[in-house]
């Protein structure tokens, strides 16, 4: 009989693109250009979900914060992966909401516009991590090893 892993799920709330907000990509320009996302945009949340699968992670995309709150009731992540930067409320806006509605879910908060400061203020609120874009990927991947506890799957065998 197979024996069954339980793999440590992980949220990536984060926008789809890393376009400025209230501006909309441009399909012209984005053709023109011909270069593969992972090199121009390495932290697309499709990207950083390959890269988690690979680590033996189930791992679940949100587009907002709206779409993540909604699932959370009846599928709360192990760890949250939350970009500051999103449509609608964003990523400090659903940290804080989750610590007032009393949930709180381990949270890695990742952005390209903060600073050394939020990064305190942050880990004061209670983050479990805070990574600045550009960050190598090895960085994400300890960042979630010690959120979950290193838990893993490898080849159907928990590590």
């Amino acid at each position: 009989m197979a024996r069954r892993c339980h793999l440590p799920t992980i949220a990536c709330a984060m926008r789809a693109a890393c376009t400025r907000p209230g501006r909309e990509s441009n399909p012209r320009r984005e053709r023109a250009v011909r270069r593969p996302q992972d090199v121009t945009q390495p932290h697309r949340p499709e990207r950083l979900a390959r890269l988690l699968r690979a680590a033996g992670y189930h791992i679940e995309t949100f587009a907002d914060a709206e779409a993540f709150l909604a699932h959370l009731a009846s599928h709360p992540p192990a760890c949250l992966i939350l970009d500051v930067r999103m449509p609608g409320m964003s990523g400090h806006e659903l940290y804080d909401h989750l610590m007032a509605e009393r949930r709180p879910i381990p949270t890695i908060i990742i952005t390209g516009h903060g600073d050394s400061t939020m990064a305190a203020r942050a880990i004061e609120a209670g983050a479990a991590g805070f990574l600045l874009k550009p960050f190598e990927d090895e960085q994400l991947l300890e960042a979630v090893r010690g959120v979950t506890g290193g838990s893993e799957v490898r080849a159907g065998r928990e590590v």
